[in-house]
């Protein structure tokens, strides 16, 4: 439905020309709906994931390198 979401804001560190989005959040589907998780400078620590938002009722959201081209995830 053209829904965005705009996480530049706990990003520390995103460069969109020299960093990959995927360093930096992870989308993973939870039954029906989906969390999306931020590292926020990108450092890839597994304790360094803080979950941000849930994405209700929605499922599917895992490719988030595709997510950030297409406009999708704001970073």
């Amino acid at each position: 439905d053209n829904d965005v979401i705009d996480i530049s804001y706990v990003l520390q560190g995103f460069d969109p020309l020299s960093s990959a989005i995927t360093d930096f959040i992870q989308i993973t589907d939870n039954g029906t709906d989906s969390a999306l998780f931020v590292d926020r400078d990108g450092a890839g620590f597994a304790y360094s994931l803080q979950q941000v938002a849930t994405i209700s009722g929605v499922t599917g959201l895992t490719d988030e390198a595709a997510l950030y081209s297409a406009g999708t995830i704001i970073a």
